[in-house]
């Protein structure tokens, strides 16, 4: 099991208000959006995103590309080496977990925070669970699933990947992944996880494209 930090180790620093609760004050998106991740495939491949609404996750706010908005989940990636770095040097939307909402550096009127729910016991699929999780993001399938979610509740219907490897363990950048809650060597055991959350979505109307080459079984742009 992998040892989370100790919350008291960082005191809540802002009370986040009601109102800037994504579910309760949604962000309209236009029907094409891009989620940009940090996977090691999509270096160099960042042209081909264009002039499409980006929404990076996690340590994606880092690449040198046009960004609109930056998802975070899980609060401890507050302790990563680049998170300080990220907060600090991001002046966009920020859309992130309670938790991590109430300890970065920086907040916005304009940003928005959510809660989540781990569901990793439970064995049925993404599409079974979907109608239950009303006003909660489930994280199981990495912050790219969050990101997928909320482009669609939002709007999107054209959603374009890249840097969603789900495999190996290096950035876009050649540093190592500083995820510890998998094996990182080959493809991700959250692959499948994600393929739940893609499928339902497709399901319901959503077209998807990797910019990159990607473990995903999704349109490839070549």
């Amino acid at each position: 099991m992998v040892e989370r930090p100790d919350p008291l180790k960082h005191p809540v620093r802002r009370h986040v208000t009601d109102d800037q609760n994504v579910f309760r004050r949604p962000v309209r998106l236009p029907e094409h959006v891009c989620i940009l991740a940090p996977g090691q495939n999509g270096a160099g491949l960042y042209d081909r995103i264009g002039d499409t609404f980006t929404i990076a996750v996690n340590y994606g706010v880092t690449i040198p590309a046009h960004i609109d908005a930056w998802i975070v989940g899980d609060w401890w990636g507050i302790q990563k080496p680049w998170f300080k770095r990220a907060d600090g040097g991001y002046f966009g939307q920020r859309v992130f977990s309670k938790g991590l909402a109430e300890r970065c550096e920086k907040w916005g009127d304009a940003d928005r925070w959510f809660d989540f729910v781990h569901r990793r016991e439970i064995k049925r699929g993404y599409g079974e669970e979907r109608d239950t999780l009303v006003d909660l993001f489930r994280p199981d399938e990495t912050s790219v699933g969050i990101a997928i979610d909320f482009a669609y509740r939002n709007g999107a219907r054209e959603i374009d990947l890249i840097g969603v490897d789900m495999q190996g363990s290096k950035y876009y950048d050649g540093t190592g992944s500083t995820c510890e809650s998998c094996d990182r060597s080959g493809v991700w055991i959250f692959c499948e996880m994600l393929m739940d959350v893609v499928n339902w979505h497709q399901e319901h109307g959503v077209k998807f494209r990797s910019l990159s080459p990607s473990a995903l079984r999704v349109a490839q742009c070549s």
